[in-house]
């Protein structure tokens, strides 16, 4: 009697690097590939796909390119999926497990998470990390203990790369995805150990390779690149992981104009702490609304020019804690790029751009034991905060701006995000890294500040070492 074949599920297979993994794996002995992708799109060029049927033909074409590869004893099986989309993965998820029980198979050996793209932060985002985390939850339930995930990641996602000089190629949305899939990476990893699974994840880089997503710009063939996907999904076993209440203290300080997004209450908590020459302007601002970036910074340049003054620091405080990844997104990372790019270019060369980070960044602290707190979109979402920071250092660099990017810890404080924990620290004490580090007018740019102030690189970057 035969063994089992071994069962993978390659997403973003109907082209590139997918697909090159795809031919693969068929090519082994004793493999069933589950071909995810839209099946309207195959090959790099879009197949009509107004019935069922012409998308069914779009697959078969695909597989004609090399199905006098395929191993006798193996099978390649396409599976219509947008991981963008909660109804295709419903439906993928329904034909996967139909297909297995139909072939009496205990489950999913391996998860390939290879979808990916290039563009807006939104248009990323929603394919790199919304959609790799939806179809990763959708999946693991099929998944059989010992199996895996695999994260096609990039050498782009390393935080340690982006110190060296010269520099990475600088791709915000993409880069920072690519960090973000990392810290998600450890946190599932972390989640696995401790259901005791024997469930690995990794994250992958396969090289730059020459597909769609770059232009066919690669040094290396997708035939090539995908032999790491390959080898680390046809093992059995292996390691898993990878291979990071300041307004009124600035009112108080003498000679200070801050801005805050509030109402008139907040304000009249501290009025009397205001220093006689500082002010602290009222700004309406919601950093998920284009509409109300633009009048923010519509009102914050015509106050500036009546004064005859420009822009010393921003300081990128908002953020959400909650499970859902859009929502934290929205706000930990699109919004904060967002407002961050409407408002350069008030800020005066030798200002500073200060991002409000926190330690769960750390790639560091996610291979420690105890782990810490595992919020997977917040956690995540800081990672790809930290990411940001270096490239906005490094474009500040390459400007000679003298504009400092700087992310900053403030600990863990008693506020909402965290239900008024009362293990916190008061935000009143944990403001005062926030403060202090922008009334500072000189100071490195791209570095990792906690109350014991810190290089990026001894916390967050040395996790980095290794991974992809």
């Amino acid at each position: 009697m035969s063994s089992a074949p071994r069962t993978i599920l390659v997403t973003g297979s109907n082209q590139g690097l997918g697909m090159h993994t795809v031919h693969k794996l068929a090519a082994t002995p004793n493999v069933l590939v589950f071909m995810g992708g839209q099946l309207e799109f195959y090959g790099g060029k879009l197949i009509d796909a107004s019935t069922g049927s012409r998308k069914l033909a779009a697959a078969e074409e695909a597989l004609a390119k090399f199905a006098s590869e395929i191993d006798a004893s193996s099978t390649v099986v396409p599976v219509q999926l947008d991981i963008t989309d909660a109804t295709s993965i419903k439906n993928a998820h329904a034909f996967i497990a139909s297909h297995l029980k139909e072939k009496s198979l205990p489950g999913l050996d391996v998860l390939i998470n290879n979808a990916a793209r290039l563009g807006t932060f939104e248009e990323v985002y929603s394919v790199n990390i919304v959609g790799t985390a939806a179809i990763t939850e959708a999946i693991r339930p099929l998944l059989k203990d010992g199996g895996a995930i695999l994260n096609v990641s990039s050498t782009l996602g390393s935080l340690t790369v982006h110190t060296q000089r010269p520099p990475p190629m600088i791709y915000p949305a993409y880069n920072s995805s690519k960090a973000a899939l990392n810290s998600l990476t450890l946190l599932w990893a972390i989640q696995e150990e401790e259901k005791k699974s024997g469930i690995r994840i990794v994250s992958i880089c396969p090289g730059y390779n020459a597909t769609n997503l770059n232009q066919y710009s690669g040094t290396m063939h997708p035939a090539e690149g995908c032999m790491i996907i390959v080898q680390t999904a046809l093992e059995k076993e292996g390691k898993s992981g990878i291979g990071m209440h300041t307004v009124r203290k600035f009112a108080a300080a003498p000679n200070v104009h801050g801005k805050l997004a509030a109402v008139e209450e907040a304000l009249a908590k501290f009025a009397t702490d205001v220093d006689a020459s500082s002010a602290v302007v009222l700004v309406q601002l919601d950093v998920t609304d284009a509409a109300s970036i633009k009048n923010a910074h519509g009102f914050i340049a015509n106050h500036l020019k009546e004064k005859s003054l420009g822009l010393d620091v921003l300081i990128n405080n908002a953020g959400r804690l909650v499970p859902n990844f859009e929502e934290v997104y929205a706000v930990n990372v699109f919004g904060v790029t967002a407002i961050t790019e409407a408002i350069r270019p008030l800020l005066n060369n030798g200002g500073a751009i200060l991002n409000i980070s926190s330690t769960l960044a750390s790639l560091t602290w996610h291979t420690q034991r105890p782990p810490p707190p595992l919020f997977l979109a917040y956690n995540s979402s800081k990672s790809a905060l930290s990411s940001l920071t270096l490239q906005w250092a490094i474009q500040e660099e390459e400007k000679d701006s003298g504009i400092r990017v700087v992310s900053i810890c403030p600990g863990y404080n008693t506020t909402s995000m965290t239900q008024f924990d009362s293990n916190g620290t008061s935000p009143a004490d944990g403001c005062t890294i926030i403060v202090q580090t922008a009334l500072e007018k000189e100071g490195k740019s791209g570095v990792f500040s906690t109350r014991r102030v810190r290089w990026l690189g001894e916390d967050s970057i040395r996790a980095d070492r290794g991974s992809t």
